[in-house]
């Protein structure tokens, strides 16, 4: 397994590849779905995005009128943009919970956006236990549950137990980036989260 403190090396230097091209894909498009549900819900509900997402009514006013092209760059393959709010506790509990071995009810199938998350989280553990950890911004134990846990053991815990995000960065650095278009800027900010994340 890759150390965690190698991989910084490695993620500056822009031709390393630290997991195979479908899975970095996969991490792309799991960050720009949540940037786009952010924006969505900002701008029908900005209170609700700003209460699901812990950011202010000002923050989701301006996520909400922001074009999709800056989400885009924002998006990154390398550190997930949203940390998971939910109870890692529960999560865990709910793992370890037998369940029948027969076809997933239809009505499971409700939670696309936990069932990405989890089927991506599981993909990536599967290469490298570390490098989940540090672009999920998940704790070794969950990360290994999730590695360990079958196609329906996920399916049932997305359709289960609520997922809840925020930020991994800062408000400011993401309206600063808004307004000045400055991602350079902003994936340095990100850079100082994903090393403090090593300590």
């Amino acid at each position: 397994m890759i150390k965690l403190r190698d991989m910084v090396v490695l993620i500056e230097k822009p031709r390393s590849r630290l997991l195979d091209e479908i899975v970095e894909r996969n991490l792309y498009e799991l960050d720009l779905t949540l940037w786009c549900l952010l924006k969505d819900l900002a701008y029908q509900r900005p209170e609700i995005a700003a209460r699901q997402f812990q950011i202010s009514q000002r923050t989701a006013r301006q996520i909400a009128h922001a074009d999709l092209a800056i989400l885009r760059k924002l998006a990154s393959k390398e550190f997930c943009s949203f940390e998971l709010n939910t109870s890692e506790t529960a999560l865990l509990a709910h793992l370890e919970q037998p369940y029948p071995l027969a076809p997933l009810p239809n009505d499971l199938f409700k939670e696309p956006l936990g069932t990405m998350y989890w089927l991506i989280l599981n993909q990536v553990a599967k290469q490298d236990i570390g490098i989940a950890c540090l672009y999920f911004g998940v704790s070794p134990c969950l990360a290994k549950a999730i590695m360990r846990a079958d196609y329906n053991q996920l399916i049932r815990l997305a359709n289960t137990i609520p997922l809840q995000f925020s930020l991994s960065c800062t408000e400011q650095s993401v309206l600063d980036c808004l307004a000045n278009d400055d991602i350079q800027t902003f994936l340095k900010k990100q850079f100082t989260i994903l090393k403090k994340r090593l300590k």
